[in-house]
């Protein structure tokens, strides 16, 4: 709280600050919904939806601090400043990889590396995004089949025949997603 007040005393660059505010609250969401999670066991699943749904949001909101940083707020500055090292940039991924194994369709060329650092991080951001739009999505099907105890037919929530456990594939899929975006930003900026 200390670092929060900190910020918020000097507030010199808001576009770059107001992310690190966003992202130093997640220790006391979190520390509040696992206290009253232990006092009130039957909120637990609703308050994991709030952690749950704050968790996503600060996966982007990290995205979104790194470019702040790199772009000071502008997120043309980080696409020119990607451009200007587009030689060791990868393309973005397409699911048109497929398609171009089998050769029936290429993939696209990028004539200016503007749009090629463009796409990049456009990419990057949308992989995070998704993640936020899944999240909280995934953990409220859980808390409501686990609230209705309904197993599809199983006896328990990991069998193969439950929606519990296609809801945590989904959920680790996007997590994978999620993390793939950060860390092709990661690379994009080395």
């Amino acid at each position: 709280m200390w670092h929060m007040t900190a910020h918020l005393r000097k507030m010199n660059q808001p576009a770059i600050q107001r992310k690190i505010l966003a992202i130093l609250w997640m220790s006391p969401i979190y520390a509040v919904t696992s206290w009253f999670s232990l006092v009130f066991n039957n909120v637990e699943g609703y308050l994991a939806i709030i952690k749950d749904a704050y968790e996503a949001y600060i996966i982007y909101q990290f995205l979104s601090f790194c470019i702040a940083v790199l772009g000071k707020g502008d997120r043309n500055k980080v696409v020119d400043l990607l451009a200007k090292h587009a030689d060791h940039l990868t393309p973005p991924f397409r699911l048109t990889v497929i398609c171009e194994a089998c050769g029936c369709c290429r993939s696209p060329e990028y004539d200016d590396p503007r749009q090629l650092a463009s796409e990049i991080l456009l990419q990057c951001q949308v992989f995070a995004m998704q993640f936020v739009f899944f999240r909280p999505l995934t953990t409220t099907s859980m808390v409501i089949l686990d609230q209705l105890k309904y197993y599809g037919g199983a006896d328990k929530p990991m069998d193969y025949r439950a929606p519990q456990l296609y809801i945590t594939v989904v959920q680790n899929i996007s997590i994978f997603v999620a993390f793939t975006g950060l860390l092709k930003f990661y690379h994009a900026v080395d």
